[in-house]
């Protein structure tokens, strides 16, 4: 009907690059060493460049970008090296990685984590930045998923015992000062600088950017379970509000996963600390297997 308004209901608002647009911004890249070499050599642009060539295929020119950092010294150092690893998998992974459990029966969103899942899956054990935090506030967090949607489950203990009443209406772009909370980053394309970043808090609030905009708001379920010395959650989010389908068997996304406990310190997987001591640099590697099932952990 002529003036009338549809309303997305699929993934094409997304934009998905196409692989002309991907030549394109690799064109823009050789023309960026022409005119603006010292640009074109830093990190972040290897690591974008890298990213592009690995979208089209290109897998022997992504390592070449990833190689030059690997070489020396500097911030991306450390990523570099763990990109290279994954071309060969020899010796001990530089850095976090974990698999995405294929959840053969989809878990009751309760924030109980009691599914059958989540018994499957690999826990994933933050760690603090620094020694002086009380190591009895540990947690862990799981990942899992289906074709339909990805599951997050975490379980974290308190610093201090306290209770923190739940909220009984759920909103996006929550405010999380003053909170205890847990942001996960995925990095759907391993750039390590853009990625969907959801943060749940204590409360069971919700934040949500994409590229560090908030503007993204995507569907998902989130319920949360708590006493004074630990509080859970768990989360549901569609695929269709990430990519167009579930990642194939054998795919890498680069996961990290940062814990901010105010006037405490931060606890983290899969990132090295930034300039504050938070781990916000770099991420992990979540790997995609096929549907069959684990063996049970114990």
């Amino acid at each position: 009907q002529k003036g009338s308004v549809r309303m997305a209901t699929g993934p094409d608002w997304r934009g998905e690059m196409t692989r002309v647009e991907i030549d394109d911004s690799i064109h823009l890249a050789r023309h960026l060493k022409k005119n603006a070499p010292r640009t074109y050599e830093a990190g972040r642009t290897q690591l974008t460049l890298a990213a592009l060539f690995r979208s089209r295929g290109s897998n022997r020119l992504a390592d070449v970008c990833v190689g030059r950092l690997a070489g020396r010294p500097g911030d991306w150092r450390t990523v570099a090296k763990q990109e290279l690893w994954l071309g060969t998998r020899s010796g001990i992974p530089p850095t976090d990685t974990t698999m995405c459990a294929f959840a053969l029966k989809r878990p009751i969103v309760d924030g109980v984590i009691s599914d059958r899942c989540w018994e499957m899956g690999q826990e994933m054990r933050l760690k603090s930045t620094t020694r002086t935090l009380d190591s009895s506030a540990n947690g862990f967090v799981v990942a899992a998923a289906d074709n339909e949607y990805f599951y997050v489950a975490a379980r974290l203990q308190r610093p201090g015992p306290h209770r923190c009443v739940a909220s009984q209406a759920r909103g996006h772009d929550a405010d999380h000062t003053g909170f205890d909370r847990l942001s996960i980053f995925l990095d759907v394309d391993r750039d390590y600088q853009t990625g969907y970043e959801l943060t749940i808090d204590e409360r069971g609030e919700v934040s949500e950017t994409c590229g560090g905009d908030p503007s993204w708001n995507p569907r998902c379920v989130v319920a949360v379970d708590s006493d004074e010395k630990v509080w859970r959650f768990e989360l549901a989010i569609p695929w269709s509000e990430m990519v167009p389908r579930r990642p194939s068997t054998g795919a890498h996304w680069g996961l990290r996963l940062v814990r901010t406990m105010p006037a405490v310190g931060w606890q983290g997987w899969g990132g090295e600390v930034d300039q504050r001591g938070a781990p916000t640099v770099g991420a992990g590697f979540l790997s995609f297997g096929g549907n069959r099932g684990r063996r049970r952990r114990r």
